[in-house]
């Protein structure tokens, strides 16, 4: 029976945080001193050591009331969802995250409302595809992204076919074409089911950009928009893909309508960690009480 008190963070590994090796430690730790203020034992394990820690099996995470993981890797995945098909709650859920390619959450965002930019299925074989609209990204499907080739800006035809060669040298197994959007590029990070959400301009001087494709978009306008309807629609992302600790990029138009581009699982927050730690935090004792009525 599960300790009422014993909690497990896993941490995410390096090669799934690329360039932002120290913001997903920051949340992280954010939240494991969030927690054990408010009078849990935590106990961490990196993602790289886990499968070793637990003897890769499930039955091992039995004496913790609830897990909160930044993993990434298939097996983990593997390991946390029989462990919370048999009652542990996981935050995220790892049984969605395994479902969560970026052709999987367009056609779910897609068929929900969500607005999202045009957007081409690839397949391996990666023929050139038809009715492409320049620029566009190219963007690897499977998996996020862990090296700037993983997303590229395509301005035309000739950029495409050197894309589409590189993603065939690398055995990239899907992928999706998506029509640039122009406007203002923001950043948000929620957690869905309370009330905390935050957005931001990664093109403002001093921001911070990961592979640097950000500035694409060049310097904000300040377009008007609703903050709260673009929670709502990220809030019901996040419900969509089971990932309620959730981060993303939309692209707000001159209009003040705006188009999701990407949508992560548990992003760093690097510049609102302490805010999101007690909200994940607050989550993460909701999910505890819930499974044990």
């Amino acid at each position: 029976m599960a300790n009422n008190k014993k909690i497990l963070g896993i941490s995410r590994s390096h090669r799934f945080s690329p360039g932002s090796e120290e913001r997903d430690a920051a949340i992280f730790d954010a939240v494991r001193r969030e927690l054990e203020q408010r009078g849990y034992s935590v106990s961490v394990v990196s993602e790289d050591d886990f499968l070793f820690e637990v003897n890769g099996a499930a039955e091992g995470l039995f004496n913790y009331c609830v897990v909160f993981s930044m993993a990434r890797d298939v097996r983990v995945l593997k390991v946390l969802t029989e462990a919370e098909a048999a009652g542990v709650p996981v935050v995220n859920s790892p049984k969605h995250l395994q479902s969560q390619t970026r052709m999987a959450q367009t056609t779910l965002f897609q068929a929900a409302g969500i607005p999202v930019p045009r957007t081409i299925f690839l397949s391996q074989g990666y023929e050139m595809p038809v009715g492409v609209r320049f620029p566009s990204w190219l963007k690897r499907s499977d998996a996020c992204a862990q090296t700037a080739g993983d997303v590229r800006f395509v301005e035309n035809r000739s950029a495409l076919v050197e894309a589409l060669d590189d993603f065939r040298r690398r055995a990239v197994p899907e992928a999706i074409l998506c029509e640039h959007e122009e406007g203002d590029l923001i950043k948000f990070y929620g957690v869905a089911g309370t009330s905390f959400f935050h957005y931001t301009y990664p093109t403002r001087p001093g921001s911070f950009s990961k592979f640097g494709c950000e500035a694409i978009n060049g310097a904000p306008h300040d377009y008007v928009f609703s903050s709260a309807l673009l929670k709502q629609y990220a809030d019901r992302a996040a419900q969509l893909c089971g990932i309620p600790v959730y981060g993303g990029d939309c692209v707000v138009r001159a209009d003040g309508s705006f188009s999701f581009i990407d949508f992560n699982d548990w992003p760093s927050f690097s510049v609102c960690a302490a805010q999101a730690a007690v909200f994940i935090a607050t989550l993460l004792e909701t999910m505890k009480s819930k499974n044990q009525e």
